[in-house]
């Protein structure tokens, strides 16, 4: 009998394992962006609503806007793969930023533009700098 319910309950172990394993799966597919890597719009308007709403949350943060101008022009020029190199580049930066770390979030709400909210910063300019550097304010 014992050896029976270890063995069940190691089963529905690896089943929830399995099923769990699936759901971020698909929450990836459905929430991440998959050429640069952050949300997508979607995913993030949902983040950044329940961050503006939230009542634990400091009411300071930076958000910072990001645009590609003139994207179906470099499209044009360069290519497909070579913008989907740039725009795989552009988020990879803002993921390296380290912001999603923490409280904030990070997406691309749409094929130009993207967001970042960072509300444990408090000095927007100062975040601008370190950004543009490649690094936050606190690294």
């Amino acid at each position: 009998m014992t050896r029976s319910m270890n063995e069940l309950a190691r089963r529905v172990k690896d089943m929830l394992t399995r099923e769990a394993d699936e759901l971020n799966r698909k929450r990836a597919t459905t929430e991440i962006d998959s050429v640069t890597g952050l949300l997508q719009r979607e995913a993030f308007m949902g983040r950044l609503k329940n961050a503006l709403n939230s009542t634990e949350a400091a009411a300071s943060g930076v958000i910072a806007l990001v645009r590609v101008s003139n994207l179906a022009k470099f499209n044009q020029l360069y290519g497909h793969n070579s913008v989907d190199n740039l725009l795989k580049d552009i988020g990879q930066s803002i993921i390296d930023l380290g912001i999603t770390d923490d409280d904030g979030a990070a997406g691309r709400l749409n094929g130009s533009d993207f967001c970042a909210i960072a509300p444990s910063h408090s000095d927007a300019e100062a975040f601008g700098q370190q950004a543009t550097n490649g690094h936050c304010p606190g690294d």
